[in-house]
């Protein structure tokens, strides 16, 4: 299965195929001209933190679906930030989401549009049962985001560094 170009009313998210993956590696340039987009050369600051994802998706097509998407704003045609899932479903429905987003773009609701949109489209499967997320343990944006989409904190003794906050969306 091929995954869809997910949108918002401000936002396209382009998942991540074998091609992007390629083109993400390749450059700014290169990924500015597959996209048809502007990225800003900060836009990530080490791509080779996407290569076990990327590694991930060569050996199981399900991650393009359930992977990386890179988060363009429609308004001005930047690339402004990538989120996502962490690989398909486990067993017991379960799938994690991230999110990150340039800057300059944050505290304007593009996260949350963003988030939003993943929660429908997991939720859309029958297979998910539950969406988590980790955070760094402390106040943030990224804690206020999960609180407002409705996301519980869980026990949180069994995550590595850094991430000791977990976060929990069962299906309702």
């Amino acid at each position: 299965m091929t995954a869809l170009m997910l949108n918002t009313p401000r936002l396209y998210l382009y998942p991540c195929d074998l091609t992007l993956w390629e083109a993400v590696f390749s450059g700014n340039r290169v990924l500015s001209q597959v996209l048809g987009v502007n990225v800003p050369r900060d836009w990530i600051h080490d791509v080779q933190v996407f290569r076990p994802h990327y590694l991930n998706q060569k050996h199981n097509p399900a991650y393009e679906t359930w992977g990386v998407y890179l988060m363009v704003h429609r308004a001005d045609a930047l690339l402004i930030g990538t989120c996502g899932f962490k690989g398909p479903p486990t067993p017991d429905g379960r799938l994690e989401i991230g999110y990150g987003v340039r800057p300059g773009h944050r505290n304007q609701g593009l996260t949350s549009e963003a988030v939003r949109v993943l929660l429908a489209h997991a939720f859309a499967d029958e297979r998910v049962e539950a969406l988590t997320a980790r955070t760094l343990p402390e106040a943030s944006a990224s804690v206020s985001i999960l609180k407002k989409m409705g996301f519980v904190q869980r026990n949180n003794a069994d995550l590595p560094p850094p991430y000791t906050w977990l976060w929990e969306l069962v299906r309702s």
